[in-house]
């Protein structure tokens, strides 16, 4: 664990749009309810590299948790309402502005996201 918490450099926003001002790509970043107070730098890393790459990267403000945490703890209730809501959320996303991808640079995210078709 750090000794401090890091400072966040980036605005906090929902939508990064690349500089460049081209966009070849849209994803939405699940940014991790832990990651994104512990190590917020991994998150603004990815932002910044994929928008160097002409990707826009999507931050979805009322996506808070994949549901991992609830999961593994047998809160399954909970989890599932996590669950059902992120793909309500990148689903809605999806049909009104489109994405290409959902990515995760966490590992317990991502391994909870390729879960969900099994969970459901």
């Amino acid at each position: 664990m750090p000794d401090k918490i890091p400072s966040k450099k980036l605005k906090i926003q929902k939508v990064y749009t690349p500089q460049s001002g081209k966009v070849i790509s849209r994803v939405a970043l699940l940014t991790g309810c832990v990651q994104r107070v512990i190590s917020p730098e991994i998150n603004e890393s990815t932002i910044r590299l994929l928008n160097r790459h002409d990707v826009e990267v999507v931050v979805m403000p009322d996506i808070e948790c994949c549901g991992s945490l609830n999961h593994h703890l047998g809160k399954k209730d909970l989890a599932k309402t996590s669950f059902v809501k992120n793909i309500e959320s990148w689903y809605e996303e999806y049909l009104s502005n489109g994405l290409d991808a959902i990515i995760s640079n966490t590992s317990g995210c991502g391994t909870t996201l390729k879960d969900y078709g099994h969970i459901f």
